[in-house]
């Protein structure tokens, strides 16, 4: 995925720089991956780097948006105007996210159901969590809830950039 993006990338403005972290990002390269930027766009799968790069996010001051994929929900986390504000909107509670990378997907389904706010999902999301590590790999998703994600992200971004008004909080 990051060559194939690091291509599209260099193809729209080969003059933009790209740095592509081959080995992923991992707590090893979270701070390499932190450097320099202003805003952080998190759309990876797994929940303890979500949780890691957040955590870093915040020491950083670096706002920290994401689309989930269903319903056409943002999350906004703005650490630069709220340091000592809870990763995930505190939807975590009290876990501690060092055990995170030793749990199993499925170990790691109510957590994530608390973090999506499990009583407000689609009935599609819902039924796709059940069948993780059974007959899907990771999370699905649907190409028009990514495009609306997108689209939502992007105007987060401009608005950052342009220094308008957005308060954190899930919309």
């Amino acid at each position: 995925k990051a060559v194939a993006t690091a291509r599209r990338i260099a193809e729209l403005d080969p003059y933009l720089p790209v740095e592509v972290f081959h080995q992923g990002l991992t707590t090893d390269t979270v701070d390499d991956f932190l450097d320099g930027l202003n805003v952080l766009v998190e759309e990876c799968d797994s929940l303890d780097i979500k949780a890691v790069v957040r955590v870093a996010a915040g020491h950083r001051r670096i706002p920290v948006l994401m689309a989930t994929s269903d319903r056409g929900i943002v999350d906004v986390e703005r650490f630069d105007d709220e340091p000592g504000r809870p990763i995930l909107h505190g939807l975590l509670g009290p876990l501690d996210i060092g055990l995170l990378p030793g749990m199993s997907s499925k170990e790691k389904i109510p957590h994530i159901l608390r973090h999506l706010e499990a009583e407000k999902l689609s009935p599609r999301t819902a039924a796709s969590l059940i069948e993780l590590d059974r007959t899907l790999a990771t999370w699905p998703q649907v190409a028009s809830e990514v495009i609306i994600g997108a689209s939502a992200v992007a105007e987060a971004v401009r608005r950052i950039g342009l220094g308008e008004e957005l308060r954190s909080g899930r919309t």
